[in-house]
């Protein structure tokens, strides 16, 4: 089974009156930059610009599901039908996402873009978390306050 990374949104206004697609597009675009530049440090890669096309599949993520109440976003990697994948690095960015950004040993763009989500949020968002469904009994998650 794949680990699938949670973003929940907390507010007073969000289990009644949901959260703005411009909060749910900066945030999970923050969480897909945060996991595109773990994916590029887990495989070694540095050179600058666009990353090639294995790099941006291994790193895809897709909004799966939400639930109810605060707004949980539920994403999932992206499958691919493509035989050229790497060695996993999808499933272990998010795992290492989650693991080192308790302990600020995240690579240094990977923690830039980590530690913007929620920065540029509007006032209706308090905080938003973040943890997986296999991660989360055994680890406590990120919480990010405004």
């Amino acid at each position: 089974m794949s680990e699938q990374l949670f973003v929940t949104f907390e507010g007073p206004d969000i289990s009644g009156q949901g959260v703005s697609l411009d909060d749910l597009q900066k945030t999970l675009r923050h969480v897909q930059n945060a996991m595109r530049h773990m994916v590029r440090h887990l495989a070694g890669y540095t050179k600058r610009g666009r990353p090639p096309e294995w790099l941006r599949r291994e790193s895809a993520l897709r909004l799966t599901g939400t639930s109810p109440g605060s707004l949980v976003a539920e994403l999932s990697l992206a499958e691919s039908d493509a035989l050229d994948l790497k060695d996993g690095y999808g499933q272990e960015a998010i795992a290492l996402l989650l693991e080192e950004a308790g302990d600020n040993s995240l690579p240094p763009n990977v923690a830039k873009e980590w530690f913007r989500i929620g920065q540029d949020l509007s006032p209706e968002v308090k905080s938003s978390r973040w943890n997986t469904r296999q991660a989360a009994d055994a680890r406590s998650s990120g919480v990010k306050s405004m």
